[in-house]
């Protein structure tokens, strides 16, 4: 959903709040990223809440995580 109708989560922002929850890393997916700055360039608030790891910093940065397989 996130990258087909990415404008209609936003869609309404400005009369009501909206959250968009994530499993683990905000940040771990680039659609999350694009959603971000989609707000952003909105001007909508976007606060982030982080998982409590030092990893899910690194998404916050742009980069990406890279797990052994």
């Amino acid at each position: 959903m996130v990258e087909q109708r990415a404008d209609e989560i936003l869609q309404g922002s400005e009369n009501e709040s909206i959250a968009f929850l994530v499993v683990g890393d905000p940040f771990g997916a680039t659609t999350h990223t694009d959603l971000l700055l989609r707000a952003k360039e909105k001007g909508i608030n976007t606060p982030v809440v982080h998982n409590a790891s030092i990893m899910n910093a690194v998404g916050c940065c742009g980069l990406q995580l890279l797990l052994p397989t």
